[in-house]
């Protein structure tokens, strides 16, 4: 069964369609329409006929922000079955917290009900939380749309044909370059063999596939090469460049330079002017409503339209950014967004942070991680 999430907003509502990952906005009068009526703008494309229409109101009636994330990042452990280079989240073999099943259900039940679409269940390698596929289905019998960021290694068939069942819909695939390259960053030589595997079989199955590829010194000049195999080998997955920022393991010493990623873009430029290949600073896409909205959607979701939950259930408004503002066993996710909301004050510095950054570094980012802690 497919879902079509209606919530509600200070502007209107916002339409989410499970089946593909689509949203639309709606103003206040096509809003109410829809609730008496059941009918849609002409060009807003949704089969309704196959759809489970919820209609969610979380009674937050904020005029400069959506009611709720659209999505959330949660880290369902901190364990990983490799010892990547440059980690964000300093994930590795020895680490052993695990979201429990019961937490989870208490977290998703009120994100759900709050208003989030999307969950994205990453680490650490989620695949070693124990409760890995029951989360699956969980969540995904509510409504949300399941996607799942993996570094691939310890799938099989088996597996990740019972996550297609259970409702995942994407998985996002790390892989940073050919075996050589990859090995250096991820620490392990078969790795790259088994992910290639994995992906071929993710897309057996009708799951997406989403493949990021992060920029440092180890892999730059060799990222074409992996993009040729896998247009060799048809592949059909999303490709996007990440930036390289200086957290968990990382360190500025894998970071290139602006003038270094210049040269990339050019080098990679029989795939970009294909549209093959996005990513920071290429081929952004950018997030265009169909209505005006009472405010500017910035390019970067942090705190506007996504969320970090870590595997300790705390809040934070990046996976990059070391700073924890709530956790979720002691305040509520409402409560946690109002304040997120009324911070003008982050805000304030994010914004200065950055265009500080930008002038300093003849950069164009919108990221808030990347002007606090360097990189790409």
């Amino acid at each position: 069964m497919s879902f079509l999430l209606v919530r509600k907003e200070f502007f209107g509502c916002t339409l989410f369609d499970s089946s593909n990952c689509n949203r639309f906005h709606l103003n206040k009068e096509e809003y109410t329409i829809f609730c008496n009526t059941k009918t849609l703008p002409n060009d807003v494309f949704i089969d309704l006929d196959s759809k489970k229409i919820i209609f969610i109101n979380n009674e937050l009636d904020l005029c400069d922000n959506f009611s709720s994330p659209n999505i959330v990042f949660f880290e369902i452990t901190d364990k990983c079955n490799l010892n990547c280079s440059y980690c964000l989240n300093d994930s590795n073999k020895n680490n052993s917290n695990f979201v429990s099943m019961e937490d989870f259900k208490m977290i998703i039940d009120e994100l759900f009900l709050f208003g989030v679409q999307e969950l994205r269940l990453t680490g650490g390698e989620p695949m070693l939380n124990p409760f890995i596929f029951e989360m699956i289905e969980y969540a995904s019998n509510l409504g949300m749309y399941l996607s799942i960021g993996t570094n691939a290694t310890i799938l099989n068939e088996d597996s990740i044909r019972k996550m297609a069942t259970i409702g995942l819909k994407k998985a996002v695939v790390s892989l940073d370059g050919l075996p050589e390259i990859n090995s250096v960053s991820r620490s392990e030589y078969y790795t790259f063999y088994k992910i290639l595997e994995n992906i071929s079989l993710f897309l057996k199955y009708n799951i997406k596939v989403k493949l990021n590829i992060v920029v440092s010194k180890i892999n730059f000049k060799n990222i074409k090469d992996l993009l040729y195999l896998i247009e060799e080998k048809s592949l059909n997955v999303d490709i996007f460049l990440r930036r390289y920022i200086s957290t968990g393991r990382g360190t500025n010493d894998f970071s290139i330079t602006s003038d270094e990623y210049s040269w990339l873009c050019s080098d990679l430029s029989y795939f970009i002017n294909r549209g093959l290949v996005k990513g920071h600073a290429i081929l952004e896409e950018k997030k265009i409503s169909r209505i005006s909205l009472p405010f500017y959607v910035n390019s970067c979701s942090m705190g506007q339209t996504a969320i970090v939950i870590d595997s300790f259930l705390n809040l934070k408004l990046c996976g990059f950014l070391e700073e924890k503002l709530f956790n979720l066993r002691n305040k509520n996710i409402s409560d946690m967004w109002i304040k997120i909301n009324s911070n003008k004050k982050f805000k304030t510095h994010s914004e200065e942070l950055i265009m500080e950054y930008n002038k300093k570094y003849n950069k164009n980012t919108f990221c808030y991680a990347e002007a606090l802690y360097g990189g790409v």
